[in-house]
């Protein structure tokens, strides 16, 4: 019992380990590219997404398709049988020898809005405030250069759900890029089979293909199904 203890705290401090200093690359990446990381977000806010509104969801897609191309995720649209149906944005990052792999999930379409109900702004006219609407926030435009300031807002239809997900996906990507690996140390000698037992093993996943079915595992969606 002792030993597994000992274990698994070697493997927790490894990992807070890990944790604090890719949180910090992370964070220092996120500074200095501020401004081309809020242009970039501004500009895909800027194109109407309403799910029905076939020419502006194509404008969302090949925009998205576009950013993917950039980072290098040899990206695709995968074309529903329904031409009502928006097409899903589709890459992919191939490691040599990975076993498992990750999938990263955001929608680009939206619901109607009314923009008579929008104090001040138009839905996709992004707009900053000094601060939240219900506070007084004043509509301004962001600096030139330099950090914006972390009390603003950034008004805009999906500016939350969901095109902030596309937005922090992509963003995390280029983050992650170039960072080494930051390696914790175990004493004495820790074999695999050690820690085999705490392991999820999961199949890999290649390639989707149009039209499957695809289960949620985890989230507040889990249990739902999407084609």
């Amino acid at each position: 019992m002792n030993l597994v203890r000992k274990t698994l705290t070697a493997v927790a401090i490894t990992a807070v380990s890990y944790s604090l200093g890719l949180s910090q690359s992370v964070n220092d990446y996120r500074r200095a590219h501020e401004r081309q990381i809020i242009e970039e977000f501004t500009q895909l806010l800027a194109i109407p997404n309403v799910a029905s509104d076939r020419e502006n969801i194509r404008r969302n897609a090949d925009f998205i398709l576009g950013m993917m191309q950039r980072r290098g995720l040899n990206p695709q649209l995968l074309e529903a049988n329904s031409k009502e149906t928006p097409p899903a944005v589709y890459g992919e990052w191939k490691v040599p020898g990975a076993t498992h792999a990750i999938i990263l999930y955001a929608h680009y379409d939206g619901q109607p809005t009314d923009a008579k109900q929008w104090t001040g702004t138009l839905p996709w006219q992004p707009t900053w405030r000094t601060a939240a609407l219900e506070s007084g926030g004043r509509i301004v435009s962001p600096p030139a250069d330099g950090a914006a300031n972390s009390e603003w807002r950034l008004y805009a239809r999906s500016s939350s759900d969901d095109k902030a997900g596309v937005m922090g996906i992509l963003t995390a990507f280029d983050a992650l890029q170039g960072i080494r690996h930051i390696r914790g140390q175990l004493r004495g000698e820790l074999q695999f089979k050690d820690i085999e037992g705490y392991l999820i093993k999961k199949s890999t996943v290649s390639e989707l293909v149009v039209d499957q079915v695809v289960e949620i595992i985890g989230g507040p969606f889990k249990g739902m199904k999407a084609t």
